[in-house]
């Protein structure tokens, strides 16, 4: 029994001896974890620690510092003369724009002027060497005045051009006027008459009157209601023609005729005069 005592002792023992070994290999490994885990966090704080300043200074040579000084002042120089220069550029740009202006306003006034000039010379040339044509003789008187109950006169009008070019297309228009006060009117109504045939014929209608030449112009004229008190009879007449300086130009002449005396005591072919009034040409 003893000897069974004894064996279950050293079984005991030797069970406490593998417990020991066990125990003494897990320390050994608990080290070393522990070791391991303390290298890795030394390694992440060396990681994330900051960086250490560093300072560097450049000491430039003084030679360096004085080249480098000159060079600020001439490129500054540089810019002041670059910039006046600029301004007296634009300066001088602007001196010459007043004076081409100033030219240009001058050409025009030189060219209102010519052209003033030249129309008033041409004005002048045209005047001097334009057509005039008027009445050259007293109107004459065929036959017989008839005063009522109609009126009837046949007359002749001798025209004469007394410019230095021909009176191109001739018309004249002569109405008799028994009435003083409708003179005026008569008279514009028979300017009226030829300037609407001048215009309905375009400018083409009518004879040609050479400077120095003459031409008669016979006509039938009548006033189905003359005045019943005729006292001096009147022809009221307007000629009209054109140049050869501007063919849409038309120049007038009125003219106006009246018996001597007493319409009713006027003879037979007789010649009438001038009247003093509505007398003129343009």
């Amino acid at each position: 029994m003893i000897q069974s005592l004894i064996s279950a002792a050293r079984k005991f023992y030797d069970s406490l001896l593998q417990i020991n070994e066990k125990l003494s290999l897990l320390s050994s490994a608990i080290q070393q974890q522990t070791a391991a885990i303390d290298k890795a966090n030394d390694a992440t704080e060396k990681h994330y620690d900051t960086p250490p300043m560093v300072r560097t200074e450049l000491h430039i040579p003084e030679a360096d510092k004085e080249e480098q000084k000159r060079g600020r002042i001439e490129k500054k120089w540089i810019g002041r003369v670059q910039t006046v220069l600029e301004g007296l550029t634009l300066a001088a740009i602007v001196y010459y724009a007043c004076v081409a202006q100033h030219q240009w306003k001058e050409m025009q006034r030189a060219a209102k002027a010519a052209e003033g000039a030249n129309t008033i010379a041409r004005d002048a040339l045209v005047r001097s060497n334009r057509p005039w044509v008027g009445v050259s003789e007293p109107v004459q008187i065929q036959g017989k005045l008839i005063l009522s109950p109609k009126l009837v006169v046949n007359s002749y009008v001798t025209m004469k051009n007394y410019g230095q070019s021909p009176a191109f297309h001739v018309l004249i228009d002569v109405s008799p006027v028994s009435d003083y006060s409708k003179l005026a009117e008569q008279a514009n109504i028979s300017c009226t008459l030829v300037e609407q045939l001048w215009t309905m014929k375009q400018g083409s209608y009518g004879p040609t009157i050479f400077p120095a030449s003459e031409m008669r112009q016979r006509g039938e004229l009548g006033d189905d209601r003359p005045s019943p008190n005729i006292t001096v009879l009147y022809l009221a007449g307007c000629i009209i023609y054109g140049d050869q300086f501007d063919d849409k130009v038309i120049h007038h002449t009125r003219f106006c005729a009246e018996t001597p005396g007493m319409a009713s005591n006027f003879p037979p072919n007789g010649q009438l005069v001038a009247c003093n009034v509505n007398q003129g040409s343009d």
